[in-house]
């Protein structure tokens, strides 16, 4: 199976651009070599609604399914690419703070087994 298959993308009130398809998979190929072994990367872009006299509102959500886990990081902005960028930005900081988390756990574990394993 290929990463493309894997990098799924749903847009909602926002006509999809092959722009912004290679912005998503950019995006999510780079996650998959931060962290290789990822599970599925489900991306949705919708547009928000109106803000004021500033314009239109773009939300952005990516879920990230870990061996065990499942994160899900949200953002909003103005421009799509934006959101899009924060959303992958916040998800790749959750991912790379449960990678050292459970690491931090093995090790302990490692060393409370040493502490009482017979001289």
């Amino acid at each position: 199976m290929s990463t493309h298959e894997q990098i799924n993308a749903t847009f909602r009130h926002v006509a999809p651009s092959d722009e912004l398809m290679t912005h998503i998979r950019r995006e999510g190929e780079h996650l998959r070599a931060q962290h290789p072994g990822l599970g599925a990367i489900d991306t949705t872009l919708e547009r928000i609604g109106r803000r004021g006299r500033k314009g239109r509102l773009f939300g952005a959500r990516v879920e990230l399914n870990l061996p065990g886990h499942r994160l899900v990081a949200k953002a909003r902005a103005e421009d799509p690419y934006d959101a899009l960028q924060r959303a992958f930005r916040t998800i790749e900081r959750s991912a790379r703070e449960r990678v050292e988390r459970s690491h931090r756990t093995r090790l302990r574990s490692r060393i409370s087994l040493r502490r009482f394993a017979p001289a």
